[in-house]
């Protein structure tokens, strides 16, 4: 089977509510096209009413025009962050997007991406939007790579998988993840 579309995994997940990664790709793409048609009617019910504002008198078509020209301007912007969305998705097999399906559908962390991308924002002393995908996959990556460049104490968690344990018996006691 295609890795992409296999329904069988994260087999402890119940099979109704699996979601394979095309699945995952697609609500995202989805997302994102409701987000730029929202964007999209929102300039467009704004330009209506900068031109149902025109008839107005002057000085309250003036405070209108500068009403609408601000719902227009905001409307303009939240077309173009999803018109960036749409781009990103576009090129829906990533790295990043599939880490984002592995977090959310097989380790229950959603919103673990955009944490850590904030995260890092915080840590380089950059805004989040400066702080890219690949950064935020590359800090995953980094974290379990024995051959990354980073400083050897900041690989804990390459560290806590190394010395981690699936099972253990203790006693008569067998203890396992999950």
């Amino acid at each position: 089977k295609e890795v992409q579309a296999d329904k069988e995994f994260p087999y402890w997940v119940k099979e109704k509510d699996r979601v394979t990664p095309n699945d995952f790709l697609k609500e995202v793409h989805q997302a994102a096209k409701k987000a730029k048609e929202v964007a999209d009617n929102a300039a467009k019910e704004a330009n209506k009413m900068k031109e149902a504002n025109k008839a107005k008198e002057a000085d309250t078509a003036d405070k209108a025009a500068k009403d609408a020209k601000e719902v227009a301007d905001e409307a303009a912007k939240a077309a173009e962050r999803a018109r960036d969305l749409l781009t990103k998705v576009g090129q829906t097999h990533t790295k990043a997007n599939r880490l984002r399906w592995m977090l959310k559908h097989t380790m229950g962390a959603d919103g673990a991406f955009e944490r850590r991308q904030m995260e890092l924002g915080i840590l380089n002393k950059k805004d989040n939007d400066k702080v890219t995908d690949d950064d935020v996959v590359n800090s995953f990556v980094n974290e379990v790579n024995p051959d990354s460049k980073i400083p050897e104490d900041e690989k804990f968690m390459l560290r806590y998988l190394e010395h981690g344990e699936l099972a253990r018996i203790f006693g008569k006691t067998l203890f396992v993840h999950g």
